[in-house]
């Protein structure tokens, strides 16, 4: 009985131990935590104190500017960036000066009016001329060049565009006497053919009805034998334009054995 008296002595000791422990600890972080806050208090204290007195400096500014008859826009936009500033720490001439570096990037710089005045009429006037620092020289050897290479650009195309008529021409003369397919549809086929390279390429950015309607008639004319009807706008076109007619299959026509 004695023994067991002890061991629950023994144990409540330890217990009283421990929550002194708790209670030492817990002092401890109260302790600190009043620290910090009067820490924080006095900051938060003169913070508020500095503020106050950056604000009453600011009052005054504006008072001042106002004298000036300082435009009561100009001095609501000062007014509401100086307050930003203070507020988020800045002291009064570190604002000011910020002030000045935002009016200086917001301000545009433009020259003023140039005043004009006539010019005596005599002898003696002189009318000056502003120079232009253009080198007139050199910009007409660059229109040359330029002229020279579209010049040479168009010679190819008009000389491809032959080529490809003559054996686009020669290629319809040959299917021409497949009659089992009307001369309609053969100028169908041949103009679709003929917008479908010119769209590829990219030579003619829009296309009008009359392109096509005139282009239709004057293929057509031409399947036909008769005279040209109507001359349309010719625009270079490659040279696969004659090997897709060659290599097309005509209906009711068997294709030639050996190309």
């Amino acid at each position: 009985m004695a023994e067991k008296m002890k061991r629950e002595i023994h144990s409540l000791r330890k217990g009283l131990i421990a929550e002194k422990k708790k209670s030492v600890k817990l002092r401890k972080g109260i302790a600190t935590a009043r620290k910090k806050t009067a820490k924080t208090a006095r900051a938060v204290a003169a913070r508020t104190a500095g503020l106050s007195t950056e604000m009453s400096r600011l009052k005054i500014n504006l008072q001042n500017l106002a004298k000036k008859k300082t435009p009561k826009k100009q001095l609501s936009e000062y007014n509401l960036f100086m307050r930003r500033q203070l507020r988020d720490g800045s002291s009064f001439n570190r604002a000011v000066k910020l002030w000045k570096v935002y009016t200086m990037g917001a301000s545009i710089t433009r020259k003023k009016a140039a005043k004009t005045r006539a010019v005596a009429s005599g002898a003696g006037a002189k009318i000056r001329t502003a120079e232009r620092g253009l080198n007139k020289r050199e910009l007409l050897a660059g229109m040359r060049i330029a002229l020279s290479e579209f010049s040479a650009e168009s010679d190819a195309n008009v000389q491809e565009l032959r080529e490809t008529m003559r054996k686009a021409g020669a290629g319809v003369a040959r299917h021409n006497g497949n009659r089992s397919m009307p001369d309609e549809r053969v100028a169908i086929e041949i103009i679709s053919v003929f917008f479908q390279e010119v769209h590829r390429l990219g030579m003619k950015r829009s296309l009008e009805l009359d392109d096509v309607v005139n282009s239709y008639f004057d293929t057509l004319s031409r399947i036909k034998g008769m005279k040209q009807i109507i001359k349309p706008e010719l625009h270079p076109v490659p040279q696969t334009v004659s090997d897709k007619l060659s290599s097309h299959q005509w209906p009711g026509k068997a294709p030639v054995a050996g190309g």
